[in-house]
C-alpha cells in the first residue's frame, strides 16, 4: 500500500482521485474497505497509480457516475436521482471496480426500473474471459432461453433481490451464468435474437480480462 501511495510512512487518511476528468475527496478507509475490490487494489501496492498533473491519484473511467460508487462506498446504499437514466452503464462501472456490493444493489436498481418498461422483457448480458456468460432478467424467460442449462454445467440464483414489479403485479427475476467458450458466444447471441431479441445497449471494456455487456429487449 505504502509503495501505491508514493509514501515511506504512514498512508494519508485523506486521498484525491481523478476520475475521468472529475475531481474527488475521500478517505483511504471508504475506497478499500472491500479488500477483495479491483478499486482497493489499486492502493494495494501491486498497482502503480497514475497521478495527474495535480498529484491526485488518475482512474481513467466515467467520472460523472463514479459519484454514486462513491456515494455507496460512504454509505452503503445506492441512492439514485428519480430521472436516473444510465442503469447498463453504472453496472459496467460497478463490474470494472468489483465492488460485489455495490453489482447487487445496481441489480436491484435495475430490476426495479424494469416496471416503468410495461410490454417489454428486458435481458442483460455480461461476458468475460474469467466469469464467463452471465444473464440477468426474469426467471421464466431465462428458463426459456436456456431450458437445459444445468446439462450445460451453468447455475441460476434466484429470490428477492432478483425480483421487479410491473403493471401486472411482481415478476420473479433471476441470474444466470454459464460457462460457455468465447467461440460459442455468437452462437448464443444468435439464438438469443431469433427468441425475438434486439439489442438496445451494448459495451466492451478491459478489466484485466476481455469484457462485454449487453442489454437486449422483447416486445
Amino acid at each position: 500500500m505504502l509503495k501505491a501511495l508514493g509514501m515511506a510512512t504512514e498512508p494519508p487518511k485523506v486521498v484525491s482521485l481523478n476520475v475521468g476528468g472529475h475531481i474527488y475527496t475521500t478517505t483511504l478507509y471508504t475506497i478499500t474497505q472491500f479488500s477483495g475490490s479491483k478499486l482497493a487494489g489499486f492502493f494495494s501496492g501491486d498497482i502503480q497509480m497514475p497521478r495527474d498533473p495535480k498529484g491526485n491519484y488518475f482512474i481513467d473511467r466515467d467520472g460523472a457516475l463514479f459519484k454514486h460508487v462513491l456515494n455507496f462506498l460512504r454509505t452503503i446504499k445506492l441512492t439514485l436521482p428519480e430521472d436516473f437514466q444510465d442503469f447498463e452503464q453504472l453496472e459496467i462501472e460497478a463490474k470494472f471496480y468489483g465492488i460485489k456490493p455495490l453489482e447487487e444493489a445496481v441489480q436491484k436498481a435495475i430490476n426495479s426500473h424494469q416496471s416503468t418498461n410495461t410490454g417489454q422483457e428486458i435481458l442483460r448480458l455480461f461476458y468475460s474471459s474469467k466469469t464467463k456468460l452471465v444473464l440477468a432478467g426474469g426467471l421464466a424467460m431465462l428458463q426459456q432461453l436456456v431450458p437445459n442449462i444445468r446439462m450445460l454445467g451453468g447455475s441460476v440464483t434466484k429470490g428477492s433481490a432478483y425480483n421487479f414489479s410491473t403493471a401486472d403485479g411482481i415478476v420473479e427475476g433471476g441470474q444466470a451464468t454459464i460457462p460457455i467458450k468465447l467461440e460459442q458466444l455468437d452462437a448464443f447471441l444468435q439464438h438469443v435474437v431469433n427468441e425475438g431479441f434486439e439489442v438496445k445497449m451494448s459495451n466492451f471494456f478491459l478489466d484485466g480480462h476481455a469484457s462485454q455487456v449487453w442489454v437486449f429487449v422483447r416486445k
